[in-house]
C-alpha cells in the first residue's frame, strides 16, 4: 500500500511539472528570440541605430567594413521569426528555417540559420567564436 501511494505521488508529481526540459534553455530561447524580433522589427522600419544596436560588435564592425549592414538589414526584414526553429546551445541559440521552392522552373531546398550569441550577458546578432 505504502509503495502504492508513493507511486500515486510520484506521477502526480511528474504531471505537475511536466515533461522535463532545462529552465535555462527555454529561457535562453526566449531571450534569444524576443531579441530576433526586435531584430526584425528594427530592420523593417529601416532604424539603422536600432537594427545595428542587436548585432555582435565584431560582426558589426565587419559587415561596416565590407558595406553590407544596408544589405543584411534589407535581407533581415524579409524574415519571420516565427518560422524558424530554435536549437540552444551554451551562449548561443540557432534558429534554423528550411526553405523549399517547387517550381515548374525550380525544385531545391536548403536552410536559413540566424546565429544568436551571447555577449556580456545579452543577446546579439553574431557568428560564434571561440574567444
Amino acid at each position: 500500500m505504502r509503495k502504492q501511494i508513493v507511486m500515486v505521488l510520484f506521477a502526480a508529481f511528474l504531471m505537475i511539472i511536466g515533461p522535463y526540459s532545462p529552465a535555462g534553455a527555454e529561457d535562453s530561447e526566449k531571450e534569444a528570440r524576443a531579441v530576433f524580433v526586435r531584430l526584425v522589427q528594427a530592420a523593417k522600419a529601416k532604424n539603422m541605430k536600432e537594427f545595428t544596436s542587436y548585432i555582435a560588435q565584431k560582426d558589426l564592425q565587419e559587415m561596416e567594413k565590407e558595406g553590407f549592414v544596408e544589405v543584411m538589414m534589407t535581407l533581415v526584414a524579409e524574415e519571420n521569426p516565427a518560422s524558424f526553429k530554435a536549437e540552444v546551445k551554451e551562449d548561443q541559440v540557432i534558429f534554423n528555417k528550411e526553405i523549399k521552392i517547387d517550381t515548374p522552373e525550380e525544385k531545391s531546398s536548403g536552410k536559413t540559420s540566424v546565429y544568436m550569441i551571447k555577449v556580456n550577458g545579452q543577446w546579439k546578432f553574431g557568428k560564434p567564436r571561440d574567444e
